[in-house]
């Protein structure tokens, strides 16, 4: 690839700022879709009886279970027996 002067910038400026904007729609579209998405979880859980979360809930309870989920991975977490035992398949 060549070195860009001034005049080639100039030029590809207006697609770079075409395809940002492109972008820019695109990801409001998908900050949409996910808030009716959370909307519906929330709705959902009402039906069953449990309080319905609100979007920041919803991420503190992803955050929370991924941490969870690292800890035991790194065997970190305990347990009522102690930390984690690698698991062994019983041979056949």
């Amino acid at each position: 690839m060549g070195s860009l002067d001034a005049g080639s910038l100039k030029r590809l400026m207006p697609s770079l700022v075409a395809r940002i904007d492109e972008l820019c729609k695109e990801n409001n579209k998908l900050l949409d879709h996910n808030n009716s998405l959370l909307a519906r979880i929330a709705e959902l859980e009402g039906r069953s009886g449990k309080p319905p979360k609100t979007p920041n809930e919803h991420l503190a309870a992803t955050v929370q279970r991924a941490e969870r989920q690292w800890r035991g991975y790194l065997g970190q977490e305990e347990g009522p027996q102690g930390p984690p035992q690698p698991r062994t398949r019983a041979l056949s």
